[in-house]
Parts: structure tokens; C-alpha cells; sequence
């Protein structure tokens, strides 16, 4: 065996080759295997993710664990039926399980830890729907839709997904592609003619991407590709609400990235270890007004942790170090903050159950947090945790209710003393009876698809119990909150699951209208006659930021915005206008009122870690902060 691929859940694949004893891949990617084998035959084998979770998989390929940074782990549970072997059971370190079943070899069903079942529909290897469980008996059912040929350019594509229909049988969401199976259109609704958040994409000769946004804004993004991954490279446009807030991007040859160019033109340069850890960051480093800020890390030689991290300013001089060290398993001991100035140091210390606590039944499972001690040294500040030595007898099988398991957090002690119990937990491990510290019991009933229904609230003495219960529409949106007076708040929501409208159960109402891109234009506030009590109007533009909000008179304020989306300016309805500056760390500096007459302005000045260090008013009076 010479080469491993490894399958993603984002659905990357990585490809690992065997080059001697070791089992390189792209320089970008940050997991590792490592191959066991037994009698010169492979036995099994793990993948190292980059957050230090160690997956284990057999000699098939098929995952048999996970474990995490604490030690925690999940077991899952392979076995042979109809030819194949094929996951049955995930099992947690509190013993809950998930049980799979399947039909022509494609999973039927997923029972949860509660007994309930989620089950799945297919046709020609597609899933096309979704059973939910829903109260008392009943189900709710999300349905999937492929290759619809008015979405696919006429031509069949087959397991194409084209649309989702929701569990209250509106169409949720649709996408069109074109003819090379390229998602060229996205929206909420109707295929057709839906126009909520409807994006289209065009692709272009020399590598570009065209994006027309909801609001009609284009934005054309260029990509860099580094090892067969394409990485975002320029944006032409500001995106508000995208994960990219650069207009350039440039990336080392392992494809992480390089330095990043703001709208405004501030630059953040970064430094990568042959790890792929970040060793430094220079925020503003083109900036010569004094203001760059230099932030290094240091790594722990195995781990993938920081045991060191230090923040210079502008003349590189220290001004701030943190420390960390940990445990064999890579949790956090000790985190220390450090005053360069005075040396003076604030440790945080955690402790958390090892072997030797588990073999004397102090705690019960390796790597739960005990103990969390503050920095403080005047006081106790510790916080303490304990934990269900043994599983309820009842859940053993068939012997009743499983009130908790071994693990389940049962007591949190704050540094006062005071004591809050977790009771009781459901089979899907949420706690279902909570006691506060002063003795009063709230408990907490589930929709059967795990969403609270009741959270009843009773005395020590347990009369007076006061009960909240949340009613939920098949999607899982709230649908009605009912108070213990038996007074209610309704909610209502478009095809594309946006708040539209609230109503007490009074008949007072407040109706949102929105745009395309779900920003509200217009609310309306009515009483219990429905007379207008209140009415707002807004108006966006293309980048959708608030332009202009006006009231029920008309009177309207509008705001302008500086390169990076920040407010720059606003100007009321009386025509007296206010105007903000930002560094270039994108802190407010400079707050300007009454621009043009009497000129108020409030200067702001901070360190190198955000800190404000002085204000000065209007009449040219600083005050200081150290």
C-alpha cells in the first residue's frame, strides 16, 4: 500500500503517499497519518487532524474512534451484513449511543440516545427525504429535489441537488448549474421566481469569478491555486457579511496566507511555521504613523497548541506576553498573563481528572475538568466540578428511567460555595432537572427533536411551580412562546425562515418587511384596534448598508460609510451631521459632532492592545488610563 486518500466531511480529499516509513502529503494540509501494522499485514491506522483529534480506522478504511484533545472518545461500532461492512453504532464516553439501520445498503434509519429514530428516504442513490420525529407520534419531513431540467440547462445531471423543500412543504432553497455541473445560481424559493437572497455566478475565461449579489451589487473575485485548491485572491468589491473582508490576498508556497490588504489599504502580513502554525502576524505593517503591531507565537514542539505568545508595538517593544503549558494530552494547566513593564503575572489554573483519580474514584473518566483556580491571590476564586461517579440504575437495559450517566456533570461549586446540581439529564444527555443555589428546581422538557418544550421553574418547597412552555413550527422555528401568566408572543416567517412578523396575544403586532437580502426596510407597530403606533422606513444600498432610516414623519437619517464598512458620517433630520474616524487597526479615533458649526470632537487613543490610554474632549482635556 502506497497511498491513502482521505475523505473530508467538507468534502475535501487528501491524499497521503507513502515515501519510506513516513506518509507525506501537500504541503497544505495540516493532518498526519500514521500505519500499524501486524504480522507484516496492515491492522489499522490514524489521521491527526490539525485541532489535535486523533481519528482510528480499521484495515477497511471504515473509522472505529474518536478521540479528542481531553482523552474523550467516541467508539464506533463496524460489522458485516449483506456482503459489506457498515457502521451500527457511535457510542460517546457517557455511554449514549446512536443505533444506524439500513435498506438496500443505504442508511434506513438513525435511532437516537432518546429511542427516537430519524429515517431517510432515497431514489436512484439519491436521498431525497428526511423523517423527523415530532410530537406525539407523528413525523415531519424535509424532501430534497435533483436534476430538475429547468435548473440544469436542459440536460440531465443526474444526483444533481437542485432544491429542498422544507418540512412545512414550502420550497426552501433552489440552485441552478450549468452545463459543466457549476452552481451558477442560488435562492430561497421558487426556482423561477424567487428573489430572495438570489445569487448568480458567472465564470470566466481568464479564472475569475463573476458574483451578482440579491441586491443587483457585482463583485468580481480572483483566485490563487496552490496544490490544486484555489484560494480567494482579490475581491474587487466590499462583502459585508463574507468571509473575506480583503480586497488582496497573497499566499506562501504552502498556500497559507501571506499578507492581506484591506478596503482601506491597510496591510496585515503573516508568518508560518513548516507546521502550518502562524509564528507571526504585523497588523498595519505599512503604516507609518506608528501604529503597526506585531504579534508572535510560539508552538508546543507536538502539540498543536501556543505556549507563548507575545504582542510588540510599533518600536517592537514588548508590551504584552502570555504563557501556557499543558498536560500530555494537550490540555491547558496554566495560562499566565505577564506585564512586561513590571513583571507582574494573572495565572489561571486548571486541573482535570488523570488515571490515578480515576483508580481511586475521585472522578470518573480520564481528562474531565475538575477544577478551574483564578488569578487571584487575596481570595479563593477557584470554581469546581463533579461529576456522576456511576451510571443511574435505571439504565441499565430495560430497567427504567436513565436519569444520569458516568460523567455527567452533576455539581458546579463556585468560589462562595454555592452549589448548582444537574439532577437529571434525557437519554440524548440534556439536563432535564437543574437545581440553582438557592434550592429552586427548573425543569426542562424536549421536543422530540431536541428543542426545549417546557422549562418549568418550582420553589425549594415545590409550590408556586411556574412553567414557560415554546411551541415550534415543523421547521424548527419558534412558533409561540407562552408565559406562566398564559400571556403569548407569536412569531411568523417567510419561505426563506426570516422573521416577518411578531404578535402578543393581546393582538398587538409588529410586521417586518425585508429585502432581498433580509435587511429590514420597513416596520410597522400596531395595537390591539391595528392603529399604527409606530412606523419605521430604511433604505439600503448596494453594499447593503443602512443609507437612510426614516420615521413615521418622514424624517429621515442617512449615513455614508469609510472603506472598510465602518460608519463614517451621519446626518439627522435637522441637517446637523456627525463624522467618525478609524485607524488604521480600525478603532475609532475621532468622533466629530455638529460638523461644520460648533465641531465637538472627542479624540481617542489606545496601546498596542486595544486599550484605550486617553480621551480628550471637546474643550482639549485628556484623561488618562494606565
Amino acid at each position: 500500500m502506497y497511498r491513502i486518500i482521505a475523505r473530508r466531511s467538507n468534502g475535501a480529499r487528501q491524499s497521503f503517499t507513502r515515501v519510506g516509513d513516513e506518509w507525506l502529503s501537500d504541503a497544505d494540509v495540516a493532518g498526519r497519518i500514521s500505519v500499524f501494522m501486524s504480522g507484516g499485514a496492515l491492522s489499522s491506522f490514524t489521521y491527526s487532524r490539525g485541532d489535535g483529534t486523533v481519528e482510528t480506522y480499521d484495515r477497511d478504511g471504515l473509522l472505529t474512534s474518536i478521540t479528542d484533545l481531553g482523552g474523550h472518545r467516541q467508539v464506533l461500532s463496524n460489522a458485516y451484513a449483506d456482503g459489506i461492512k457498515r457502521l451500527e453504532k457511535v457510542t460517546d464516553p457517557e455511554g449514549r449511543s446512536l443505533v444506524f439501520t439500513y435498506k438496500d445498503r443505504m442508511v434506513a434509519s438513525v435511532t437516537l440516545p432518546t429511542g427516537r429514530a430519524i429515517r431517510y428516504g432515497y431514489a436512484d442513490g439519491d436521498l431525497v427525504s428526511v423523517s423527523y420525529p415530532e410530537a406525539p407520534a407523528g413525523e415531519s419531513v424535509r424532501r430534497y429535489h435533483y436534476n430538475e431540467l429547468d435548473q440544469t440547462t436542459g440536460v440531465s445531471q443526474p444526483h444533481t441537488l437542485t432544491g429542498i423543500t422544507d418540512e412545512s412543504g414550502q420550497r426552501y432553497a433552489s440552485w441552478g448549474y450549468d452545463g459543466y455541473r457549476r452552481g451558477v445560481l442560488s435562492v430561497h424559493g421558487d426556482y423561477a421566481t424567487g428573489t430572495i437572497d438570489r445569487t448568480l455566478l458567472a465564470f470566466n475565461d481568464d479564472g475569475t469569478t463573476t458574483v451578482t449579489d440579491s441586491l443587483g451589487k457585482v463583485r468580481h473575485y480572483g483566485f490563487d491555486v496552490k496544490h490544486r485548491v484555489a484560494r480567494l485572491a482579490s475581491l474587487d468589491e466590499l462583502c459585508l457579511g463574507c468571509s473575506n473582508t480583503a480586497r488582496a490576498k497573497t499566499y506562501d508556497g504552502n498556500g497559507m496566507v501571506q499578507s492581506s490588504v484591506d478596503f482601506a489599504g491597510n496591510e496585515t502580513t503573516f508568518s508560518h511555521n513548516a507546521r502550518l502554525l502562524e509564528v507571526q502576524r504585523v497588523e498595519a505593517a505599512n503604516d507609518a504613523t506608528g501604529l503597526r503591531r506585531t504579534v508572535q507565537t510560539d508552538w508546543h514542539s507536538s502539540l498543536r497548541v501556543p505556549v507563548e505568545r507575545r504582542i510588540l508595538d510599533a518600536a517592537n517593544v514588548l508590551v504584552s506576553k502570555s504563557t501556557w503549558t499543558y498536560n500530555a494530552r494537550g490540555q491547558a494547566l496554566a495560562a499566565t498573563q505577564v506585564d512586561p513593564a513590571t513583571g507582574e503575572t494573572r495565572t489561571t489554573t486548571s486541573t482535570y481528572c488523570e488515571a490515578d483519580d480515576v483508580a481511586a474514584a475521585r472522578c470518573p473518566l480520564l481528562g474531565l475538568l475538575t477544577q478551574v483556580d483564578g488569578p487571584r491571590l487575596d481570595v479563593t476564586d477557584t470554581t469546581s466540578y463533579v461529576y456522576y461517579p456511576s451510571s443511574d440504575a435505571g439504565c441499565a437495559a430495560g430497567s427504567g428511567s436513565c436519569l444520569y450517566r458516568k460523567g455527567d456533570l452533576w455539581k458546579v461549586v463556585n468560589a462562595a460555595g454555592h452549589i448548582s446540581e444537574v439532577l437529571a439529564y434525557d437519554g440524548a444527555g440534556r439536563p432535564t432537572s437543574v437545581k440553582d443555589p438557592n434550592g429552586i428546581v427548573t425543569e426542562i422538557a424536549y421536543h422530540p427533536r431536541g428543542w426545549p418544550a417546557i422549562v418549568r421553574f418550582d420553589s425549594a418547597s415545590g409550590a408556586g411551580a411556574r412553567a414557560i412552555s415554546l411551541d415550534y413550527w415543523p421547521t424548527g422555528l419558534v412558533r409561540q412562546v407562552t408565559q406562566p401568566d398564559g400571556s403569548s408572543i407569536s412569531y411568523s416567517y417567510d419561505v426563506a425562515h426570516r422573521l416577518t412578523a411578531i404578535s402578543d396575544s393581546q393582538g398587538n403586532s409588529i410586521t417586518f418587511i425585508l429585502d432581498n437580502a433580509g435587511n429590514r426596510v420597513a416596520e410597522e407597530t400596531r395595537d390591539v384596534n391595528g392603529e399604527l403606533k409606530r412606523a419605521l422606513s430604511r433604505i439600503y444600498n448596494q453594499f447593503g448598508q443602512l443609507a437612510t432610516e426614516a420615521d413615521a414623519g418622514a424624517n429621515p437619517t442617512d449615513f455614508s460609510y469609510d472603506a472598510n464598512g465602518n460608519i463614517a458620517s451621519t446626518t439627522d433630520a435637522l441637517g446637523r451631521k456627525n463624522r467618525q474616524q478609524y485607524d488604521p487597526l480600525n478603532r475609532l479615533v475621532l468622533s466629530l459632532q455638529d460638523v461644520g458649526g460648533l465641531n465637538v470632537e472627542v479624540r481617542t487613543h489606545y496601546n498596542a492592545m486595544d486599550q484605550v490610554t486617553r480621551v480628550t474632549d471637546p474643550k482639549g482635556l485628556s484623561t488618562t488610563y494606565s
